[in-house]
């Protein structure tokens, strides 16, 4: 209702403001608002990518991250109609007076194109950026109302009383393969481009990230069943161990897939892929929903269509890795990683319509062309691809590489089932220090037991409390971490066995991720730590963002005894950490293991 009221206000506004400045002026600023509207779509993928890369993990300006599509849109289009202005105002200095019925007929005309324009680009630019899912009681893409045939299949769904965002996308796309057509057209990647912005807000109350960068996702295998030309009748493919029906689902327009074939590919997500403030099991995790990873495919005429999930694979919760398929198949349904890796690995399974191939995959706005080296592992059937998931299988030879080595000539060997406290090696979510709730709110996130979420905060000595400590609901002694996870915390002071004042650490490079290795190989990299000397506290636990490297971290100085740095790690529950590693140098062996609670 909201949304409606704004949009029309817009465009009436608009049309009425230019009805009283004449056709000729009118006609100007509409084909200046064309032009400027053509330019910012024309820019709007690299803009974006470029404020993707350049927006930090925290601070004021990190809120570019989650408006870096919105703002790539709507800034480009301001100033490039603002030049336009400028330039046309310098070429034609006088207006061009008409009678008063045409100027007014005439500018209300332009006025009301100007206004469409105007109000549709604001429109996809407000909903590219991180805002309730139903904001303004408008969602242009959402789960069908039909469950009985749909189930939880997203499909195209409020339109605008004056829909300037269809309006808009209608006339750049046909622009696009028409008068201003090119070798990339705009129809060809955004078929349904003023849902684009929407399908990435697909997340617990529209709260969960909505952008990646290039650099923080990527695909590194695939699955099929069925091809292009070995079609399958999409009940059958959409069968499940366990059950005698078949899962329910429809295209993004609302209709029922008769045949077709089943397309997996499996995305690797990087450490910032992460959630920033954790997820609300706690803790950081990837949150993916069914409308953030699409599918674009292309038939033999170049026309495409997206093409939305049916299913998730991942590892499964307190299962010791195995993995699980998640299916699609009702509203609000979020899949989260477990456990602590820095790198998840995801497979998300589609239903391709027949006379269609994949072209590109879409997460969270960035688009991911598909490598030519990925060849999907043929399954023959429904029941193939279960086994292969119960087995593990299905992620065979997906992302692999040669096996890591490491230069261990100067590590240490620690105990792993030594005392903790004399290795300096600590299982526990407990900070050290007792915090003033009221000081500490103001620099990191809490939640509502007063547990640290994510955050960087300084605090002087005399902030800490160490005796007649502050009742519990005023006071911050713990970070919040997961379900099927566990914070280990490492000092390495100058006089702990890993200290990064030994030969190993100062060899080391700083560039490099400080990460713990598991016994399968798995990383896990440091996601904060504490510092104290004599008159400060620095504390980072931001479980969304890992430290690039010894950079990242305070110096600490062999000639100084009251430094303590201690390095934050979550890991996954259960598993045996063999080695701390700063890239490949190895600064602590584990011998025994490092058994996780």
């Amino acid at each position: 209702m909201i949304f409606n009221l704004i949009v029309i206000g817009i465009v009436l506004g608009l049309a009425y403001a230019w009805m009283v400045r004449g056709f000729f002026n009118s006609f100007i600023h509409m084909l200046c608002v064309i032009v400027a509207g053509a330019l910012a779509f024309a820019t709007w993928e690299p803009i974006a990518y470029l404020l993707l890369g350049a927006s930090p993990d925290r601070g004021f300006l990190s809120f570019i991250g989650s408006a870096a599509w919105g703002i790539a849109l709507a800034l480009p289009f301001a100033v490039y109609l603002l030049l336009l202005r400028v330039i046309t105002d310098k070429v034609i200095k006088a207006n061009v007076k008409n009678a008063t019925p045409v100027d007014y007929a005439g500018g209300a005309v332009c006025g009301l194109v100007t206004g469409v324009i105007t109000a549709g680009v604001s429109t996809m630019s407000i909903q590219s950026m991180r805002v309730p899912s139903d904001f303004f009681g408008y969602q242009p893409l959402w789960y069908t109302e039909d469950t009985g045939t749909g189930g939880g299949s997203v499909v195209l769904s409020d339109s605008l009383w004056l829909p300037a965002d269809k309006l808009t996308a209608a006339i750049y796309t046909g622009l696009s393969v028409g008068s201003m057509s090119s070798g990339q057209p705009l129809a060809k990647w955004y078929p349904y481009l003023h849902t684009s912005g929407m399908a990435a807000r697909f997340s617990p109350g529209g709260a969960g990230r909505n952008t990646i960068s290039t650099d923080d996702v990527r695909i590194i295998g695939g699955f099929q069943i069925g091809s292009p030309t070995d079609t399958r009748n999409t009940t059958d493919l959409l069968r499940f161990s366990g059950s005698t029906t078949a899962q329910k689902y429809v295209d993004v327009n609302g209709e029922p897939v008769s045949r077709g074939y089943t397309v997996g590919y499996i995305l690797q997500f990087e450490p910032d892929a992460k959630e920033q403030s954790g997820s609300n099991k706690g803790g950081a995790q990837v949150i993916v929903g069914s409308g953030q990873v699409s599918l674009l495919v292309e038939n033999s005429q170049g026309d495409t269509q997206i093409v939305y999930p049916v299913a998730v694979i991942s590892e499964a919760e307190g299962t010791g890795g195995q993995l699980g398929r998640w299916r699609f198949d009702s509203r609000d349904v979020f899949i989260s990683s477990v456990g602590g890796q820095s790198q998840v690995k995801m497979g998300f399974e589609y239903i391709v319509p027949e006379g269609y191939s994949p072209l590109a995959m879409i997460v969270r706005q960035t688009r991911l062309n598909i490598p030519e080296t990925i060849k999907p592992l043929a399954l023959q059937n429904a029941n193939e691809r279960d086994l292969r998931v119960r087995s593990g299988s299905i992620f065979t030879g997906a992302g692999s590489a040669p096996t890591r080595t490491y230069n261990d000539d100067l590590a240490v060997r620690i105990d792993g089932t030594a005392d903790q406290q004399a290795t300096g090696v600590v299982q526990s979510a407990r900070i050290g220090e007792i915090l003033p709730s009221q000081s500490a709110r103001s620099k990191v996130e809490l939640d509502a037991a007063n547990k640290i979420v994510t955050g960087e905060g300084k605090f002087g000595i005399e902030e800490l409390s160490r005796q007649g400590a502050p009742s519990s609901n005023l006071r911050v002694d713990s970070f919040l971490i997961g379900s099927g996870q566990s914070l280990i915390q490492i000092d390495v002071s100058l006089d702990k066995p890993i200290s990064f004042l030994n030969d190993a650490a100062r060899n080391a490079p700083t560039d490099a991720p400080i990460a713990l290795i598991d016994q399968n190989g798995n990383e896990y990299q440091a996601i904060g730590f504490t510092y104290r000397d004599r008159d400060l506290f620095h504390l980072r636990y931001t479980p969304g963002s890992t430290i690039a490297g010894l950079r990242d971290v305070p110096s600490i100085s062999s000639a100084r005894g009251d430094q303590r740095l201690v390095m934050l790690f979550i890991v996954t529950s259960g598993v045996d950490i063999e080695r701390l590693v700063i890239g490949d140098t190895t600064i602590a062996l584990f011998r025994p293991a490092l058994s996780t609670e």
